[in-house]
Formats: C-alpha cells, sequence, structure tokens
C-alpha cells in the first residue's frame, strides 16, 4: 500500500516484466520490456509489482473488526514499531537478532511471530494486515525465513547506508550473493529494492552522504518548525469558517456562511486536499479532509476544469492538527492507524506549529474578501454593506472558484518562504533535482473505496423486518434479510422474539442521505442501501436536520417518523416558495404601480406638450421664395 513507484524496479505490464526506465510525468513512465529490450511509454497506474512478496491485500474494512481483533492488532503493531521505525530511520542496530529475541521475550511471544508479523505488515502497510488469519479469513501470504530477513536488513545497514551510495541494484547483488553463501534461496530482487524504499528519505540522505544543499534541506533550523523534509512527510490540517454568505441551488436566497477544512503538504505547501460543508466541524470534516488528500485528484480536474496538474497523492507520513474534539474521535485515529499515519497534536502555547496552514487559511481569507457576499474579516470593515443582500454563489459554485484559486493559482505563484511555486518544490521533492534524491512517486495502487469510507465516521443500527432506520428515516434491501434474526434466540422448531438484535456497522454521505452503506459481513463490502419509500426525494443531511428540526417544533416526539420528516421538507419547500411567489407578485405589484403612473404622468406631460406645439396660423400668400443671392 505504501509502496513508492521507483526507477529501476521491476513491474508487471500486459503480461510482460519490464522495467521502469523514467518518469515522463506523474501518471506516466517509460518501460522497458525485459525480454525484447523494447521501450514504452504507460500508465504508471497500469504497473503491477513483480515481487515475491506481494500477495493479494487485505480487504478488510477498519470498521469491520471488533474491538477484540484491533485490540489484538494493535498490540502486534505497538510490538514490532520500535523495529519499523528502526528499519525506517536506517539507524544501525548493533545485533538485530538479540534485540528482536529480547523483544519477543518481553512481550512473551516467539521471535519466529515477530518476524512474521514484520513481514505480514511490510507487505501491505496496513494494521489490519496483523489480524489473527483465523478471524480475519484472509489467504496466508509468502514470508521470507528470519534468516533472509536478517541478510536483508544487515545488507541495508551496512552497504546501502554508507558514504559510499552503493545503488539499489548492487545492494540487491550484495543481498544475493549473502543469501547464496548462506546456503539460502535468494528473495526476488525487488524485495530488496521495496524494503530500501520504505527508509526516511531524509534519514538515507544522510547516511549516505549527502551535499551541503541536501544537509540544509533535511537538517532541521533551531526556533522553528523542523518537519517537512519530503513530499509527504508531514501534513497540517485545519479549518475556518469562511467570510462569505452563500446561497441555495434552487431559488438563491441566502443559506448562512460554510466551513472549511483544509491540509496543507509543508514541503512544498502545496494543498493536498480539501473539504467544503455547511456543517460545523467535526469527524466527517476531517476525515474527508484526509482521504481527499491521500486519494488522487484526477476526477476533480475534470469535474472543475481545472487547467493545471495536481499531482498531490499518498499516504502521509503524518498528520499535525490541533486539539479540537472533532480531531480526537474513534474512526480518525482508526483509520490513521490503519494506514500507518502518525497524529501530532500541536502542543499547548505551540501556535507555530499549525502556522503554515493558518497562514494558508488568512491567504484564502483575503481572496474572498473580494467576492460578493462576504461578510470580511470584522464588522467594522462591513459597514453599509449588506452581505446577506450581495450573496450570489452558490456553495458548489464556491467550491468550484476555491479548486480554482488552489490548483491555477496558487500552487503556480512563487511562494515567498520558499524561493519557488508549491508545485516546483513538489515536483523536485518527487523526481529530485541537482543533488538532491527524489522520493519516488507515491503508490497509485489505492483502493479508493476502502481509503473513502474508512475514513468516514460509522453508525451502528439493528436490523429489522421494516430495514434500518436512521434519523427518523427507514432504508431497506434484500440482503438484509440473512441478517434479520442473527441474535434471536431458537427453541426446539419454534422463534423465540428478542430485543437482543446485532448491530451491524453503516455510514452515509453527507451531501445526499437518499442512500446508506451497510458493511455486509460475509463479502466485507459496503453495500448502497435505498430509501424505502422511492418515491422521496434526495437531500443533504443539512436539510434534512433543518426538516428535523421543523417537525420537532410542530409535532410530539413520539409523533415523528420519516413521513413526518418529508412532510415537514415539503412544507418548508411551499414555505419558501410561498415566499418567493409573494416576492415576485409584491415586486410585480410595484412595478405595475409604477408603470402606471409613470403613464399617468407622461400622459399629463404629452397633452400640455402638444398644445404648446400646435402652429400658429399662419398667411401663406406672404410666404416668398428663396432669394439665392442672399447666401452669396
Amino acid at each position: 500500500m505504501n509502496r513508492n513507484v521507483n526507477i529501476g524496479e521491476s513491474y508487471f505490464y500486459e503480461g510482460d516484466n519490464v522495467v521502469l526506465e523514467k518518469f515522463v510525468d506523474f501518471k506516466k513512465g517509460i518501460v522497458r520490456k525485459k525480454k525484447s529490450g523494447e521501450l514504452e511509454i504507460v500508465e504508471l497506474k497500469s504497473l503491477t509489482k513483480d515481487d515475491s512478496e506481494t500477495t493479494e491485500e487485505s480487504s478488510v474494512y477498519v470498521d469491520a473488526l471488533s474491538d477484540k481483533d484491533w485490540e489484538i492488532a494493535q498490540k502486534r503493531f505497538s510490538i514490532i514499531e520500535p523495529i519499523v521505525k528502526a528499519d525506517r530511520s536506517g539507524e544501525p542496530v548493533p545485533n538485530r537478532t538479540k534485540w528482536i529475541k529480547r523483544i519477543a521475550k518481553e512481550n512473551k511471544v516467539g521471535y519466529v511471530s515477530i518476524y512474521r508479523w514484520l513481514n505480514d505488515y511490510s507487505s501491505s502497510g496496513l494494521v489490519t494486515s496483523l489480524v489473527p488469519m483465523e478471524r480475519s479469513g484472509g489467504k496466508g501470504q509468502s514470508r521470507l525465513s528470519p534468516e533472509i530477513d536478517l541478510i536483508i536488513n544487515e545488507t541495508i545497514k551496512d552497504f546501502y547506508l554508507t558514504s559510499q551510495a552503493k545503488s539499489q541494484k548492487q545492494t540487491a547483488f550484495e543481498v544475493l550473493r549473502r543469501c547464496a553463501a548462506a546456503g539460502l534461496t535468494p528473495p526476488h530482487e525487488n524485495t530488496i529494492r521495496n524494503r530500501i524504499s520504505r527508509i526516511n528519505q531524509g534519514d538515507k540522505l544522510k547516511k549516505r552522504g549527502g551535499t551541503v544543499n541536501t544537509q540544509q534541506k533535511v537538517d532541521p533550523v533551531p526556533g522553528k518548525f523542523t518537519h517537512g523534509k519530503h513530499p509527504l512527510d508531514v501534513v497540517q490540517i485545519d479549518h475556518t469558517l469562511l467570510d462569505i454568505i452563500v446561497v441555495s441551488e434552487e431559488d438563491r436566497e441566502p443559506i448562512g456562511r460554510p466551513w472549511i477544512t483544509m491540509g496543507i503538504d509543508i514541503f512544498s505547501r502545496m494543498v493536498t486536499g480539501l473539504y467544503l460543508s455547511m456543517d460545523s466541524p467535526g469527524a466527517l470534516g476531517a476525515g474527508v479532509c484526509v482521504s481527499n488528500s491521500i486519494l488522487p485528484k484526477d476526477n476533480l480536474l475534470a469535474k472543475y476544469d481545472l487547467k493545471s496538474e495536481w499531482p498531490v497523492f499518498g499516504v502521509m507520513q503524518s498528520i499535525h492538527l490541533d486539539n479540537a474534539k472533532e480531531f480526537r474521535g474513534k474512526t480518525l485515529s482508526r483509520a490513521c492507524k490503519e494506514y500507518s499515519i502518525s497524529i501530532n497534536w500541536r502542543p499547548v502555547n505551540k501556535s507555530h506549529w499549525g502556522a503554515h496552514i493558518e497562514r494558508l487559511l488568512g491567504t484564502f481569507s483575503k481572496e474572498i474578501h473580494a467576492l460578493p457576499g462576504t461578510t470580511f474579516s470584522s464588522p467594522k470593515y462591513r459597514q453599509n454593506y449588506n452581505s446577506s443582500k450581495k450573496a450570489t454563489m452558490t456553495l458548489a459554485e464556491l467550491e468550484k472558484w476555491l479548486y480554482t484559486l488552489v490548483v491555477d493559482v496558487y500552487h503556480q505563484k512563487v511562494h515567498k518562504s520558499l524561493g519557488t511555486s508549491p508545485i516546483l518544490r513538489y515536483t523536485e521533492g518527487i523526481f529530485g533535482a541537482k543533488n538532491v534524491d527524489g522520493i519516488g512517486i507515491p503508490s497509485l495502487a489505492f483502493d479508493e473505496e476502502k481509503v473513502r469510507l474508512d475514513f468516514l465516521p460509522y453508525f451502528e443500527r439493528k436490523i429489522r423486518r421494516t430495514g434500518v432506520t436512521i434519523d427518523h428515516i427507514r432504508y431497506y434491501h434484500d440482503i438484509f434479510k440473512k441478517y434479520l434474526y442473527d441474535s434471536a434466540s431458537f427453541k426446539g422448531d419454534g422463534f423465540v422474539k428478542t430485543n437482543q438484535f446485532k448491530k451491524y456497522i453503516f455510514k452515509r454521505d453527507p451531501r445526499d442521505i437518499s442512500r446508506i452503506y451497510f458493511l455486509e459481513p460475509e463479502q466485507n463490502k459496503y453495500v448502497p442501501v435505498f430509501y424505502a419509500d422511492a418515491s422521496k426525494p434526495s437531500i443533504s443531511i443539512w436539510e434534512h436536520r433543518e426538516a428535523l428540526k421543523f417537525a420537532k417544533n410542530h409535532y410530539s416526539k413520539t409523533d415523528i417518523n420519516q413521513d413526518l420528516i418529508f412532510d415537514a421538507y415539503n412544507r418548508l419547500q411551499e414555505i419558501e416558495d410561498t415566499a418567493k411567489s409573494k416576492k415576485r407578485k409584491a415586486k410585480n405589484e410595484t412595478r405595475k404601480r409604477k408603470v402606471k403612473e409613470f403613464d399617468s404622468s407622461n400622459n399629463k406631460k404629452r397633452t400640455q406638450d402638444t398644445k404648446l406645439m400646435t402652429p400658429p396660423d399662419i398667411d401663406l400668400s406672404e410666404i416668398k421664395p428663396f432669394d439665392t443671392d442672399e447666401f452669396i
């Protein structure tokens, strides 16, 4: 999952074994076919790993695990985490085998199990890969023997991570030589390359004798925020209430100020992702922003007709958040652990830790102040400006405006602190520049649905004969039938009614709650489930809350159901329509009255003008022809 696509690695492409020779851009590369030697430009996402350790990645959603299974996976990861960090950093570990055996003894587990967990984790980068096989139902995976694993790691430390800067190819050959000398079957060359790719980039550069420029890029500067050594090393995330009022799609009436949650890559200052909604900050906005940061942006570029590239994708190593409660939810915490993303909370009285994202949000706020409907940053700046009356942009239009500002303007302009544009800085970090190695293109092998749903908050509901009810709205799918009586009791041939129904996991998209997602236990996949009454309209979560609020104010608590909710929603629409109709009627009557008054006034004026313009009686006999001599 976390592996980068790197030059010199072997892949499969349309049945051929190929080697990636060169990057063309963020999406394409030049490969050489091993058999024929032919060169071809291919889509990087079409390359699959030729790796003896690679197997089908875990399809387990983090929400699918019981608390017990998740605790087991986390316990195993906590045991191997010091070893994983040491391997990534490249720090020398004297007698690694004894160290692992000591860790095994301290935790009362077999040292062979630790090697197995290390291999399981390194093959996917997911904590769910550490769930017991008998529990997860996963297929067996090929594993390296402890002896081969030891040789690989020792060779990387004493051969690759030295000032001689031996190449990956030379390192792989050295591993093969040492395995052959020990009478062991050598691993595939890509196994060594992939192990090297997981080493922290900054530490790799230092160990291999980076230049002065390299050291300046990775060394900390006293008194400043010291992270962001390479792309996706650190991403800061924060939110703010935007200084603008947006209008509804249908009638263009003001509906309030939206919130934005945004992420920024500290190394390059590239925006990694954003989420815009009418909801106040919560676990949902934080989770969607993180998943948007991880996933490729091709769909967004096409949707908003953006002209520039937005090549930021991939799992970040860490995210920095403030201490707001919405960033401390169970879903975000578990999802980040699943993808090995470290969460760092902003220390108290350390505001500079969030300075990058706060400056970025401040920059965008200033741009927004130029839009119609802005509330400015303070009432004193508004003075006689009526923000609600001037508001013209819908949420969707503002979202398109923001994406255009981010991708086609902000990313392209020179950043004062960097001395270059964010897009060029990011490109150098990926592909490399003079005297600086790039980290390679982040893995494109994402299960996009899994990433998106893993970061969405979930809720649990019981499945009943009528389906599932969420916020007074009923949903139904035939797939519910086999889970209807999971926790019911049977006595002989008879069914004994019980209220102890099992709860199942569901998720939903806040922008359209006409469907929810049911985590079906057998397939371990999310299945879309729609309204039980298909005639009901698709509405957003905030539209639903307004309707629910209206219903609670007009009905007793015990009477509220989905019909009343939609009835309330329809009545709200009717109120809006009536208000609009009255407004139009009033405007029309005012216009007619003014036209009538204008016509009446003009009629009087025309009558007077007619009298003034009537010529007096003239004696035509007195008129004589022109005498042309008068003009000579």
